[in-house]
């Protein structure tokens, strides 16, 4: 029983506060590990596969369904009826407004108004214009983005064009939520593999759809722009859907290593990523668009989209063009100054359309102009009571069906068969291969009567992480407790182990022994990266946004943790000791990964996650399974004692493990 006083030297905390400390520089393995990653992204082989259009369209195949995937939208989902609905109509001096609203799926309501010419004699072209960040709030009301950027589809009305405004889902008469991980804390979303761009994308489709059903609208002549995030929603637009015959997006695009390692993702919002987990390079989009005409817009000063990586995007779009001997139908407008909707930078997307859609570079008159109050425009005057809008996160990419269902449906060994592949291909991807890991020594110390050796352990090639191994005298080949080193341990050990890592022997005089060491003797501290001493340094607004920067390599902060944490245990394994190896929470589920490709583990968990809403954030895990099905599969080939309050939740699944042979047992604490 004595692991069990060593269990409540665990849980209790520890007296001293944090203090400040100096690290191995592991701010700048962050940056070398960015640059490494984006490195081998930039030099995606699809670039160079291919040397004519019928080999590209086969790259564009595979390419395009990654991309669906990538946006929650995979399998395509089933195209039910719009339902479209006509409010109202605005007759202005030379155009009208149809104000819209329909169902991109049941409950997803999208509201928009479409401009077209108050004469309209044949089909005409039509511009899907899809919004940025901007709305017009007046009297409590939001009357969104189409009121905003009402100045453009006015002007495509005005000359000849049907053009179809649509708010985005967070800033529209029905308010969803695009900041999930940027303000909401909805980490929760990596897991479920779900983006707001993939809603907006889907909802161009679908607005594209309408506008192909019109008879006023000429289906050979389809165009799509926007700016800001209405640029970025350009961009998947016309990579997806080839109805689209040209793509003009505006201030909504730069290169992984401008988001990645200059840090620009700070900027934005999370509707303008994808879950990178085919660790694309953003001109890849353009790769798709080819060779349609595309027109990329930008302005020289803009600190969303930084200029050398607008220049280096189209550069490398350039090439497939030049390639297909479509030069000409790729250009870069860049003007001057910031991120702002001026003339300088719409003028130029205005003539790109006359000309491939109505075959004319006759001179024009370019002024935009609002026309209409936001009144004017309002869709709705009550919110439909079905709309999952505000909540369309909990269900727009489709959850796993329950793990014990899958269980009674195909049997426990079929279950873990998937689950395993599904890991390494879809939540693992990133990991390195072929990885041998190495731990160094670095440092021995004698500290108040305990041996103190430090080691380094290399977990990839950027990435150094701080081992400890502390002995009494005489309990070298004694029972070895092993624990991971989040902040709650190394807060309660920092004072102790600290001078080793500084190679110093100077300690504080009230330095106190944890209490752990001193019932067992002998102590392994299992590190990983952006906790512990390898914590990054800034507040929590800067931890946020490396979260989000793992995010955009198709990973996650979690899932190289749990690689870390994977190379630890291989260590422990050729140290041949005999262990008990503890975690708790998080870091918990984190270790019943990293178990899963290892053996012949002893693990204790105190009060795992039960599921994956609250963390670790795994990317697409909760498509295929939850956190029970790892604690299940780790159960099969090593010992688990599972410590918690709440052992009713976890017995079913420690029934299955018992039947299929394997040890997980439940220890109710308190």
């Amino acid at each position: 029983m004595r692991w069990l006083l060593i269990l409540l030297a665990f849980i209790l905390p520890s007296g001293r506060s944090s203090t400040g400390y100096e690290n191995w520089d592991f701010d700048q393995q962050l940056d070398d590990f960015f640059q490494a990653e984006v490195r081998n992204m930039e030099n995606n082989p699809a670039w160079q596969s291919w040397q004519n259009l019928n080999e590209l369209k086969g790259i564009q195949q595979t390419l395009r369904s990654q991309l669906w995937e990538m946006l929650g939208l995979w399998p395509v989902p089933d195209k039910t009826p719009v339902q479209v609905q006509i409010t109202g109509v605005e007759e202005m001096d030379d155009f009208v407004v149809e104000k819209i609203i329909f169902q991109s799926r049941p409950g997803l309501y999208v509201t928009g108004n479409l401009y077209k010419p108050k004469r309209v004699t044949a089909p005409l072209p039509a511009i899907l214009y899809v919004c940025g960040h901007a709305t017009v709030n007046k009297d409590g009301y939001d009357y969104g983005s189409k009121a905003h950027y009402q100045h453009h589809p006015a002007w495509y009305a005005r000359h000849g064009y049907i053009c179809l405004v649509i708010d985005t889902l967070q800033l529209g008469e029905i308010e969803g939520i695009h900041h999930g991980l940027y303000r909401y804390d909805r980490w929760w979303w990596i897991s479920r593999g779900y983006t707001p761009a993939g809603v907006e994308a889907w909802n161009g489709i679908r607005a594209i759809d309408y506008l192909l059903s019109r008879p006023d609208v000429d289906s050979d002549r389809l165009g799509v722009t926007g700016r800001s995030g209405g640029g970025a929603t350009s961009w998947w637009l016309g990579a997806l859907d080839e109805r689209i015959k040209v793509v003009v997006p505006v201030s909504g695009l730069t290169d992984l290593r401008n988001h990645v390692v200059n840090g620009c993702a700070a900027e934005h919002c999370d509707c303008m990523y994808f879950n990178n987990i085919y660790h694309w390079d953003y001109p890849m989009l353009g790769l798709l668009i080819a060779p349609r005409p595309l027109l990329i817009g930008n302005a020289d000063r803009d600190v969303m989209f930084p200029v050398n990586g607008v220049y280096r995007s189209y550069s490398q779009i350039r090439t497939a063009y030049d390639r297909l001997g479509v030069g000409d139908d790729l250009s870069l407008n860049v003007v001057g100054g910031g991120h702002h909707d001026i003339p300088d930078i719409q003028v130029p997307a205005l003539r790109w359309f006359n000309h491939y859609l109505q075959g004319t570079d006759s001179l024009m008159d370019w002024r935009m102009t609002p026309m209409c109050t936001p009144e004017e425009l309002r869709v709705l005057q009550e919110k439909p009571a079905d709309e999952i809008n505000t909540v369309i996160d909990e269900s727009f990419v489709e959850n796993a069906i329950p793990i014990l269902e899958q269980i009674r449906n195909r049997g426990f060994n079929a279950c873990q068969q998937q689950w395993m592949e599904q890991l390494q291909n879809k939540s693992f991807r990133n990991w390195p291969e072929d990885w041998s890991t190495q731990a160094i020594p670095d440092n021995l110390l004698e500290i108040m009567g305990y041996t103190i050796e430090l080691k380094t352990l290399n977990t990839d090639p950027e990435t150094r992480l701080p081992l400890w191994e502390v002995t009494k005298p005489g309990y070298e080949d004694s029972l070895c407790i092993v624990y991971v080193l989040d902040d709650l341990i190394w807060d309660r050990w920092k004072d102790l182990l600290y001078p080793s890592l500084i190679h110093s022997d100077i300690y504080f005089e009230d330095t106190k022994v944890p209490q752990e060491l001193i019932l067992s003797g002998h102590v392994i501290l299992l590190p990983m990266r952006g906790a512990g001493p390898a914590r990054y340094t800034g507040d929590d607004e800067v931890q946020k946004h490396i979260r989000r920067r793992y995010y955009l390599l198709g990973t996650s902060l979690e899932a190289m943790q749990t690689w870390d944490l994977l190379q630890g245990l291989t260590i422990l394994k050729q140290m041949e000791l005999s262990s008990n190896v503890f975690a708790s929470k998080a870091a918990a589920t984190q270790l019943s990964y990293a178990s899963l490709f290892t053996n012949q583990l002893n693990l204790k968990f105190v009060e795992p996650s039960i599921n994956h809403i609250s963390g670790p954030d795994y990317p697409n895990v909760l498509k295929f399974m939850d956190a029970p099905a790892a604690m299940m599969m780790a159960a099969m080939t090593n010992n688990i004692e599972l410590i918690t309050a709440n052992t009713e939740q976890w017995k079913p699944f420690s029934n299955v493990v018992q039947k299929e042979g394997g040890s997980l047992s439940l220890i109710k604490y308190p």
